[in-house]
């Protein structure tokens, strides 16, 4: 089991690496967004915060259900980037928005709020850890279906499909443990963590 994650990383570690540029850029380009138009900016983040109170993500007072409806919406992002990553557009456009999200959404509370810069770090960082590269991985995955499908003339049409499936698919698997830990650091730990800090 372990030989198999192992390999699945490394097969993907440099799209992996990419993306994660990519996503750091467009975390500074949510930070920049948000202070450059804070009107704009508050009516995003507000929208996101309804959508979490509709999902339950926000509202949820029974932790261990908390958890799953963290892990599941995480889930449900990595499987369309992975399982449609053939598309080649829909993991890009997944880790720009999440990017985006996290640096526009992190101002938005910095500003918001009196917390300070190590309590915000200390709110993102116990589960953000496991939680992006996982996002990462899954969209690598699915992102590396579409390149060979593109890029394999070597191989027949059905095989680079067949094969770009599989990649995408065991990195989509991989990610789920990974979301599930840091779904559960989210809920039961960094709580604990941010309360220490303050």
């Amino acid at each position: 089991m372990l030989n198999f994650i192992g390999k699945t990383i490394k097969e993907n570690l440099r799209i992996w690496l990419i993306l994660f540029l990519v996503m750091l850029l467009f975390v500074a380009v949510g930070v920049v967004y948000y202070f450059i138009s804070p009107a704009s900016g508050e009516e995003i983040a507000n929208k996101l915060i309804s959508e979490f109170k509709e999902r339950g993500i926000l509202t949820e007072k029974d932790l261990l259900k908390k958890t799953l409806l963290i892990f599941l919406n995480n889930a449900k992002a990595v499987g369309l980037a992975a399982l449609l990553g053939i598309s080649g557009i829909i993991p890009v456009f997944i880790v720009v928005g999440n990017g985006f999200l996290i640096g526009l959404f992190s101002a938005y509370v910095y500003v918001n709020s009196n917390a300070s810069l190590m309590s915000l770090l200390l709110a993102l960082l116990p589960h953000g850890i496991i939680e992006i590269p996982a996002v990462l991985l899954a969209c690598s995955g699915g992102l590396r279906w579409f390149l060979l499908v593109v890029q394999r003339r070597d191989m027949s049409l059905k095989m680079r499909i067949f094969e770009g499936f599989r990649l995408a698919f065991y990195s989509f698997m991989v990610s789920l443990p990974m979301l599930l830990l840091a779904a559960f650091i989210e809920v039961y730990i960094t709580p604990i963590i941010v309360k220490m800090s303050l």
